[in-house]
């Protein structure tokens, strides 16, 4: 499977399968809870072992949950934004797209998902890289080509989180996956 956001700093990809082992059989849970969405990785293996309950995943970045947002609502207005995203990138492109990220606050989610997409993709350290003012200043990795997610990786994380809250901050996604003997 293409995964929407392979790289992504703190990616917990490599070890989402000791994860699950350790959170126990998914069919005895009440809700999944994914504090620090992220990628996403987690929630995407507990999918793919057929984990099909509640979620509620949290995530303070606001950019990395207007992602996750679309993807789950919109997921044809990501991809026709992607579809109009360059696909050859010199530094200068990869500037005016960051800039356009951090500027244009009244942008709409779905071309600021699909910006993030595209700065976690060339970003050379990943999105999480946020400076005080709470922009994105993340250096140019120099990657100069980009193929981005297709409709089956935006159909497939879509299903993924059909259903999900999303939360932004870590008591409420507890609260939202909080239910009297709930097992998270």
């Amino acid at each position: 499977m293409r995964h929407i956001m392979s790289r992504y700093m703190g990616n917990k990809r490599a070890i989402a399968g000791r994860v699950l082992e350790l959170l126990g059989p998914g069919e005895r849970w009440t809700c999944y809870v994914e504090p620090f969405a992220g990628s996403l990785s987690v929630l995407e293996e507990a999918r793919l072992a057929g984990y099909d309950g509640p979620v509620a995943i949290g995530e303070r970045d606001h950019h990395i949950r207007a992602v996750w947002t679309t993807v789950r609502d919109r997921p044809d207005d990501l991809l026709a934004e992607l579809d109009a995203s360059p696909r050859l990138i010199i530094r200068e492109t990869y500037k005016r797209l960051l800039h356009s990220l951090n500027v244009i606050p009244a942008r709409d989610v779905a071309q600021r998902a699909a910006l993030v997409l595209f700065v976690v993709a060339h970003g050379f350290a990943g999105l999480r890289r946020v400076n005080r003012a709470g922009l994105c200043n993340v250096a140019w990795s120099g990657r100069t080509a980009w193929t981005p997610p297709d409709a089956t990786a935006v159909g497939l994380a879509s299903r993924m989180l059909a259903g999900a809250r999303i939360e932004s901050d870590w008591a409420r996604t507890r609260e939202a996956g909080r239910k009297p003997g709930a097992r998270v």
